[in-house]
């Protein structure tokens, strides 16, 4: 008990920021100054870097798709690195370099080069921000695409005439509906895909989504 009075004025002292028993030792604070933050990890392997980049898209609540485009386009890369094993560090500037000749070398469209290369510019840009990389700019490949001819105002109308349900075939009525429906509504190919009967209203005089 008398110990116990002993000590608490120096602990009063160390709360109060004045120099006293627990304040300092050795000219380092040991209450105040103290660093409660984590230590760094170690870098990770490029796999588990993968692995917390698409949680970090989870947590953002992207959809299935974009996992999904992440997922397939970081095989094509892995496939290319042979190893996703060794430190996330060895990926470099150079490293995607290599990457655009060796799509280049599969004779790939440069439109498939830009769109692989999205999904390795985000991943890596996301490891920089973590701190895994250092770093560098990673810019997309000059496409020169032709400019494609758009339909003429004829062609629109004999693509958006409703057939005849009594001679036309089923094929043809169902791409004359998919047709109308992303006009009319702008969605996506794969929302379409997954489109369930109990999302559609049917509301005279027109259903709606």
């Amino acid at each position: 008990m008398i110990l116990g009075f002993l000590f608490l004025p120096h602990f009063l002292e160390a709360l109060d920021g004045r120099e006293g028993f627990f304040a300092k030792k050795g000219g380092v604070s040991l209450v105040r100054n103290r660093d409660l933050r984590p230590t760094a990890k170690a870098n990770p392997t490029i796999q588990q870097a993968f692995e917390r980049f698409q949680k970090y898209n989870r947590l953002k609540n992207l959809s299935q798709g974009s996992l999904d485009f992440y997922a397939a386009k970081g095989r094509s890369f892995f496939r290319f690195l042979g190893d996703t094993e060794q430190p996330i560090t060895t990926i470099t500037e150079e490293t995607v370099e290599d990457y655009i000749f060796y799509m280049k070398d599969q004779q790939l469209h440069d439109t498939t080069i830009n769109t692989n290369l999205r999904m390795v510019r985000a991943f890596l840009y996301w490891c920089m921000e973590k701190g895994y990389l250092e770093q560098f700019s990673i810019k997309l490949v000059r496409a020169d695409d032709p400019i494609k001819e758009p339909y003429t105002t004829d062609e629109l109308q004999k693509l958006l005439k409703e057939p005849d349900c009594k001679t036309c075939s089923f094929a043809e009525y169902r791409n004359w509906v998919i047709v109308n429906f992303l006009l009319g509504t702008g969605c996506r190919a794969s929302t379409l895909l997954n489109l369930q009967i109990g999302a559609i209203m049917t509301l005279p005089p027109e259903g709606f989504v």
